[in-house]
C-alpha cells in the first residue's frame, strides 16, 4: 500500500498506509497502520485497526470530498491518533479522528474541526491537540481555521477562524502543509508560498519568524520538535544571495529563540 505517514517513538514506529487492494479505482482505500519494534528493519500490522479510509489517489475522487489526507500522530509508546479528512462510509459530521490507548488494538472515534481542502493536526507536550484547517486558495493565501481540544478531540475550541485577506497578522499568507507544537500554547506552521509562522498564545496571534529566511516564494516544507527546545525547519531560502533556489535547514536549541543555518549540499 501507499506509505502515508511514519511517526516514531524511541525505536518504536508506527507507519499509516493506504491499503486499496480490492477497493482500487472505487474511490476510497482502507487505512492500514503497521508497527516496527526495532527503528524499522521489520514490520507487522497492528493488531488493531483503524476503522477508517482515504481518497484512493489514483482513482477518482467522491463527489464532494476533502482532498483526501491523512495524518499519524504519536502521543506515547502505546497512544496516539489516527486522522482522516476524506469522509467516511457511513458516518456524518466533523472529519474522522481515531484514538488508541493501547499500541492499536482498540479504538475510539473522535472528531476534527476540518471540512476544507486541508487540515494539520500536532499533539502537545501535555497531551493538548491542536488542529489547524486549510479552505479555499487563492493568490499565495488561504482561509484558516485554528482551533485546540483538551479532552483528545472530543470537542474543540476555536482560536481564530478567517476568510482570505481577513486573517489576523501573517496567518493568511501562503498555504497549509504542517504544524507541530512544540508546548502547551506554542505552535509552528510551514506551507508552500509561507514562511515559518509561531504563536504562542494557543492559536491567536500568529507571527513570522524572521530568523528563518524561507520566504514566499517556495515557502517552508516541514517542522518538528524533539522536545520544547530542539526543533528543525526545513525550506527554499530566497534571501539574496539564494535567490531563487537553495533548499536549507534551520536548528534551534533554544525554543525558537535564536536559530542557525545548515546548508546541505547538492548534486
Amino acid at each position: 500500500g501507499q506509505v502515508l505517514a511514519v511517526a516514531a517513538d524511541g525505536r518504536s514506529v508506527w507507519m499509516l498506509q493506504a491499503s486499496c487492494g480490492r477497493a482500487k479505482n472505487s474511490g476510497r482505500c482502507p487505512l492500514r497502520l503497521s508497527e516496527s519494534a526495532d527503528g524499522g528493519r521489520t514490520w507487522t500490522r497492528s493488531v488493531g485497526q483503524p476503522p477508517a479510509v482515504t481518497a484512493d489517489y489514483d482513482g477518482a475522487e467522491p463527489p464532494g470530498a476533502a482532498a483526501g489526507q491523512s495524518w499519524l500522530v504519536r502521543t506515547g509508546r502505546l497512544s496516539g491518533y489516527v486522522a482522516s479528512l476524506t469522509p467516511q462510509p457511513g458516518t456524518t459530521g466533523p472529519a474522522g479522528l481515531w484514538f488508541t490507548s493501547d499500541g492499536g488494538r482498540t479504538w475510539s472515534r473522535r472528531g476534527t474541526p476540518c471540512t476544507g481542502l486541508a487540515a494539520a493536526l500536532s499533539a502537545a507536550p501535555g497531551r493538548a491537540l491542536f488542529a489547524v484547517c486549510g479552505g479555499d486558495p487563492g493568490a499565495g493565501q488561504q482561509v484558516k481555521t485554528v482551533a485546540r481540544s483538551a479532552d483528545g478531540g472530543r470537542t474543540w475550541t476555536q482560536s481564530v477562524s478567517c476568510p482570505i485577506g481577513a486573517c489576523p497578522g501573517p496567518l493568511g499568507s501562503g498555504y497549509l502543509g504542517a504544524i507541530d507544537a512544540a508546548g502547551p500554547r506554542t505552535v509552528y506552521l510551514v506551507g508552500n508560498r509561507s514562511p515559518l509562522l509561531a504563536t504562542a498564545d494557543g492559536g491567536s496571534r500568529w507571527h513570522v519568524v524572521k530568523a528563518v529566511t524561507a520566504g514566499s516564494d517556495a515557502g517552508t516544507s516541514q517542522v518538528i520538535f524533539f522536545n520544547r527546545s530542539d526543533g528543525l525547519v526545513v525550506g527554499v531560502d530566497d534571501s539574496p544571495p539564494y535567490y531563487p533556489q537553495q533548499p536549507t535547514i534551520w536548528r534551534t536549541s533554544d525554543g525558537g529563540a535564536r536559530w542557525t543555518v545548515i546548508r546541505p549540499k547538492i548534486g
